[in-house]
């Protein structure tokens, strides 16, 4: 995916302005910034980008996995799957809950399954449109920290599997050194990023672990704008 002189404004404030950026299909880019520096923006502008024909240049098939889950309330598990699929696939959305362990949910409506479980849904919807990357706003945010962490693993090993690649927009340090193969930090008016970090892919990652200190002192120092841009 290649981005090329996006500019994006707002009235009076400019958010991107001459803005380009290449993407690996195959990686997982984590986003981090500042609440309201335009990660999201990005995101959605991405997901539009039939509206940006001459500033993204995307031939791949995305799937928009939000803050919240936005599951239909009032249609099952299963349907809230199949509403998004060319074809009813009952195997693909038996083995997608299956592998994110929510099979057990696959007639409930979403008003009766917990908040954990409506994220796995949300995500194994997104799965099961079957795209060749996924756009991920801050999908576990509201979770607790060991649910969260059982839930990354579930869905880095799914995409490392499926080789699908995703933006991943966080807040949270340790949760894009786990599940980033690039991090970038965006700062600024109109957005620089200010960070563009390549993780080593021989470290044997787990979430806040030793190994990764080097990258998180790096990232920390960077939001917290010391130092120039690498």
């Amino acid at each position: 995916m290649k981005i090329n002189n996006l500019n994006i404004a707002f009235k009076d404030l400019v958010l991107y302005k001459d803005f380009s950026l290449d993407i690996k299909d195959s990686e997982i880019t984590c986003i981090l910034g500042k609440s309201g520096v335009g990660k999201t923006t990005l995101l959605n502008a991405i997901s539009n980008s039939k509206n940006y024909i001459n500033c993204i240049d995307n031939n791949l098939k995305t799937a928009y996995v939000y803050q919240s889950p936005r599951l239909i309330p009032t249609i099952s598990v299963y349907d809230n799957l199949k509403f998004v699929m060319d074809k009813e696939d009952n195997n693909l959305i038996t083995k997608t809950l299956d592998a994110f362990k929510i099979l057990d949910c696959i007639n409930k409506t979403p008003n009766v399954i917990s908040g954990g479980q409506a994220s796995r849904v949300a995500i194994c919807r997104a799965i099961v449109y079957k795209p060749d990357m996924l756009l991920l706003d801050e999908p576990f945010k509201d979770l607790d920290i060991a649910l969260k962490k059982d839930l990354l693993t579930l869905l880095k090993n799914y995409m490392h599997e499926k080789k699908i690649g995703a933006i991943y927009v966080t807040h949270d340090i340790d949760e894009a050194l786990y599940m980033a193969d690039r991090i970038l930090v965006f700062d600024g008016r109109p957005i620089d990023i200010k960070l563009d970090l390549k993780i080593d892919d021989s470290i044997d990652k787990k979430y806040g672990c030793e190994a990764l200190d080097k990258y998180r002192h790096i990232v920390y120092n960077s939001l917290m704008n010391e130092g120039e841009n690498v």
